[in-house]
């Protein structure tokens, strides 16, 4: 497998990698609402029970800012390579779970996506746009860049912690 993608960062130094890292992120996407629509009732149901669980500040945090880290970790060791599989496997789970709580709450799966999917949806530019700067492998992140998104991920996740979840809980009930 690190054969496979050391010769697509190869050809994606020649030729842009910028296509790569944007075929890997629509192939997740496109994966992700193709296993949703083809899912049994048992994950429908699960999804139901999603917005009455009890959330923590850690698990919070952790949806934004562990995709992140894995990307800084990913350019400091110099495998840009690893984007991509970060790329793909966050669209992935992005796509699966905004379509599965679609599907699951009917008419209103639309606000409850919103809602349940409300700090991906406003960090994922900003780490597609990190994923851009650094898929090229030219240059190593710097201290400063790592050190500007990582308090826009704690914002974001405490935001949705202190703000986003608790009102998504009493919409519920």
């Amino acid at each position: 497998m690190a054969r496979f993608f050391r010769y697509v960062l190869s050809l994606c130094q020649r030729k842009g990698c910028y296509f790569f890292l944007a075929f890997f992120y629509l192939s997740g996407l496109l994966l992700g609402i193709t296993i949703a629509f083809t899912a049994g009732d048992v994950n429908l149901n699960l999804m139901r029970g999603i917005p009455h669980a009890s959330v923590s500040i850690v698990g919070s945090l952790c949806i934004t800012i562990l995709p992140f880290l894995l990307s800084a970790i990913a350019v400091s060791i110099s495998k840009p390579w690893l984007l991509l599989v970060i790329s793909f496997a966050k669209g992935f789970l992005f796509s699966f779970i905004a379509f599965t709580a679609m599907q699951s709450f009917g008419n209103a799966g639309w606000l409850i996506r919103c809602l349940l999917c409300f700090s991906d949806g406003l960090f994922l530019p900003v780490l597609y746009f990190y994923w851009l700067r650094r898929i090229s492998g030219r240059s190593t992140a710097s201290c400063c860049e790592t050190m500007l998104f990582l308090p826009l991920a704690v914002l974001i996740g405490s935001i949705d912690f202190r703000i986003i979840s608790p009102f998504l809980a009493r919409l519920i009930n």
